[in-house]
């Protein structure tokens, strides 16, 4: 069929009747090729019957299920380029001879440089890629390693916090225990209920700096007879004389 030749779905229609696989039929064709030829006759109608895809197909020898390899190439048809599956591949699914088309990354390139390398040395063999900086069992060791340094640490780290925390605890509580002690010596020579309001009344206006010297050391002094047990003094008889 030209590539200008106006298509009919006639032959189509008739194709379809003699290869459609779930019509009954006397042909002795074996049923795996009615379904291959079936499925070109699909996609051929596929590309034919719309001028889109037709032109695709005439100009780049692009549709043909989605692959511009398959089938056979007029001299209308240009072969496939190097961005095509054939190149790549080499038409018959081995790697074509200059493979720097499949180059994408950096170890795509290395890999290139090294089958280029072999290649000119008249090596077919591969050669296994060394390693880099180290093997993959020391790299597992080094991380085995750090793990381990690193759980030492916070191992160490959470320790040392819960023992501040356990110090702090304790300097409250010691410092808690000093002040209620601190009040009860204060309170422990008075009686009444109307006596520790008035020492409560007189420490504040101290501490406020209402009351004048005096009054401030008076208070001193009765805080440190509550706090101090009164000294004993013992006086022999001979100076007892000697007094007037």
């Amino acid at each position: 069929m030209k590539s200008n030749a106006a298509y009919s779905k006639g032959d189509f229609y008739q194709l379809v009747k003699l290869y459609h696989p779930d019509l009954q039929s006397t042909s002795t064709i074996a049923h795996q090729l009615k379904m291959e030829r079936y499925r070109l006759i699909v996609a051929a109608h596929t590309i034919l019957s719309d001028p889109v895809k037709r032109s695709a197909y005439d100009r780049f020898g692009a549709g043909w299920n989605g692959k511009a390899e398959v089938g056979a190439h007029s001299g209308t048809h240009p072969g496939p380029g190097p961005f095509s599956h054939s190149w790549q591949s080499g038409g018959q699914g081995q790697a074509h001879p200059d493979p720097i088309w499949q180059n994408a990354t950096w170890e795509d390139w290395e890999r290139f440089y090294a089958w280029r390398a072999r290649k000119a040395s008249g090596s077919s063999d591969e050669v296994p890629q060394s390693p880099l900086y180290m093997r993959n069992s020391h790299f597992i060791v080094l991380i085995a390693l750090l793990a381990f340094a690193g759980s030492s640490a916070n191992y160490s780290r959470a320790q040392d916090g819960g023992q501040y925390i356990v110090d702090q605890r304790d300097m409250v509580h010691d410092r808690a225990a000093k002040e209620l002690r601190k009040v009860r010596q204060d309170l422990s020579g008075l009686d009444g209920k109307e006596e520790r309001m008035q020492w409560f009344l007189r420490h504040r206006e101290a501490t406020m700096g209402a009351l004048s010297g005096e009054e401030v050391e008076t208070l001193r002094g009765e805080r440190a007879g509550r706090v101090l047990p009164e000294p004993e003094v013992c006086r022999s008889e001979g100076v007892r004389e000697k007094e007037p």
